[in-house]
């Protein structure tokens, strides 16, 4: 599975950014890549924030345009929506420690 970062995503969502031959770029999220995409709330609100700001990206998006870029990300045959569990906290600490 790849996860989908703020980056990718802002990239993605910026179709005059630089980065758009990314891989996942675009509706590739959602269309062409053949693993798994996992994506977070926090990358996706991420997302939102600075592409509904002008003069953060080339191209600001509406709100609208920007929630529904989400929504189309998440309904992708490959796209899976991490969530955390009341066990996160506990499931870190096994990992990290």
């Amino acid at each position: 599975m790849k996860i989908a970062d703020a980056n990718v995503l802002l990239y993605s969502g910026n179709t005059s950014s630089e980065h758009t031959g990314h891989p996942c770029a675009g509706s590739t999220v959602r269309l062409s890549c053949a693993d798994r995409i996992g994506f977070g709330w926090v990358p996706l609100l991420v997302f939102v924030r600075p592409a509904t700001k002008m003069g953060l990206v080339l191209r600001t998006m509406s709100s609208e345009d920007a929630i529904g870029q989400v929504a189309d990300w998440l309904t992708g045959p490959s796209a899976v929506l991490m969530c955390l569990t009341v066990r996160h906290a506990a499931f870190l600490v096994k990992i990290l420690v």
